[in-house]
C-alpha cells in the first residue's frame, strides 16, 4: 500500500460493489481489519475504523452519517447507493444460562456489529410534499 505525504495510507480506487449482504460486509471488514491492525500497531492509524474512514475519504466519501441521521437532516439516500461499512461499538455478550458451556468457550465476549454509513455524495435534499 502506498503512503501520502503525511504518511497516511493511500490505496488505489477500491470497488466495493461486490459487497451485497451483511455476511459479505462482515467478511470484507474482517479481511481489511487484518491489514489495518498492522498499521495501528505501527502507529500509522489510530484505529481500524480510522483506516476505513481514510479509504472512504480517498474515494471522495466525506461527511458520513447513518440513514437515520441523514433523514433527520432532511435528506434521502439516492436510489442505487450502497452503504459504506465500519465496525460499530462492541456489544457485551453473555452466555445463556442453563446452556452447557463447551470446552474452551468463554463465558462472556464482545460482538462487533456493522455500522452502515452514507456519504454526502450519496444523498439528496428531500423534496417538499405538495
Amino acid at each position: 500500500m502506498n503512503r501520502t505525504q503525511d504518511n497516511s495510507p493511500k490505496s488505489e480506487k477500491q470497488d466495493f460493489s461486490f459487497i451485497n449482504d451483511a455476511g459479505s460486509h462482515r467478511e470484507w471488514l474482517k479481511e481489511i481489519s487484518r491489514t489495518a491492525k498492522k498499521l495501528v500497531a505501527e502507529g500509522i492509524c489510530e484505529s481500524v475504523n480510522d483506516f476505513l474512514l481514510s479509504l472512504y475519504d480517498q474515494q471522495g466519501h466525506r461527511d458520513l452519517a447513518t440513514l437515520q441521521e441523514w433523514n433527520r437532516r432532511g435528506y434521502s439516500v439516492k436510489k442505487g447507493s450502497r452503504a459504506l461499512v465500519i465496525w460499530g461499538r462492541p456489544k457485551q455478550l453473555q452466555k445463556e444460562e442453563g446452556k452447557p458451556q463447551e470446552e474452551g468457550e468463554e463465558q462472556e465476549g464482545k460482538f462487533y456489529p456493522i455500522c452502515y454509513l452514507f456519504s454526502s455524495a450519496m444523498v439528496e435534499r428531500k423534496q417538499p410534499k405538495p
